[in-house]
């Protein structure tokens, strides 16, 4: 019973989820692990019962320009329509990206791409600036990190959702000392001020900048977070809202 979808979609893990089969039949089930910096997820059906199922290709059974077939929902799920099929080639094979020209439009999100003989190839992901540029996250992704997916394990940042805080420091230094706010940035908003020592984040105990950065690292995008720092030896408490590196 378990089932392949985009991360985005999943959203987070041990969420619990409806299963509409094509049938109509309604199933319960719950969503497990997420590779955000892929966008691969995966959910798993709990209702007692066997499930109609599509093979998986492996990644020697992809190669650009072959044929493929996109179904999914654009637009959102219409209970009185079927999925919507379009056929396509397979322009570029990356190796974590598979790019084709089967249109995907906002609501194919986590639907399957498959081969001329069913085989499920990849997962709709995302939609670039063109018309062309239809992207989804390519079958063997999903064996690869099998076991971390099923263990409902969370890791990465799904594309373009870097979380921020908007200070620059001293990568050598020996202490997380801020040499740069960024006009515009949460830090700037929270009144981080260039001389300012960061020593906890979330109340754990930052030692470098490097530490600094590897902990924002382990946020997500809109995350709340406390920072403490020195400044001028007053000690000072922010809570600040991560944002999204590049907005």
């Amino acid at each position: 019973g378990y089932v392949w979808t985009a991360a985005h979609v999943a959203q987070k893990p041990n969420e619990r989820i409806q299963v509409i089969l094509a049938d109509g039949r309604r199933l319960e089930g719950v969503t497990l692990g997420l590779d955000r910096h892929s966008d691969a997820g995966l959910a798993k059906i709990t209702t007692p019962g066997t499930w109609p199922c599509l093979e998986m290709a492996t990644a020697k059974d992809i190669t650009e320009g072959q044929w493929c077939v996109a179904t999914g929902h654009p637009g959102g799920f219409e209970r009185d329509r079927k999925p919507v099929v379009r056929v396509g080639r397979v322009l570029s094979k990356q190796k974590d990206l598979l790019i084709t020209d089967c249109a995907l439009v906002g609501g194919d999100s986590g639907g399957p791409l498959v081969d001329g003989q069913g085989r499920v190839i990849g997962i709709h992901s995302r939609i670039g600036a063109q018309l062309t540029a239809n992207m989804h996250v390519p079958v063997h992704l999903f064996a690869e990190n099998w076991d971390r997916l099923k263990s409902s394990e969370a890791w990465g940042h799904l594309p373009g959702q870097t979380p921020f805080l908007g200070v620059q420091g001293d990568q050598d230094g020996d202490t997380a000392r801020i040499s740069r706010v960024y006009v515009g940035t949460p830090a700037e908003k929270a009144g981080f001020k260039a001389g300012d020592v960061v020593t906890k984040f979330n109340d754990m105990p930052v030692t470098t900048f490097d530490s600094l950065t590897a902990m924002i690292a382990e946020c997500q995008v809109g995350d709340k977070v406390k920072v403490v720092v020195v400044r001028g030896g007053e000690t000072l408490e922010f809570e600040v809202a991560l944002a999204r590196r590049g907005r």
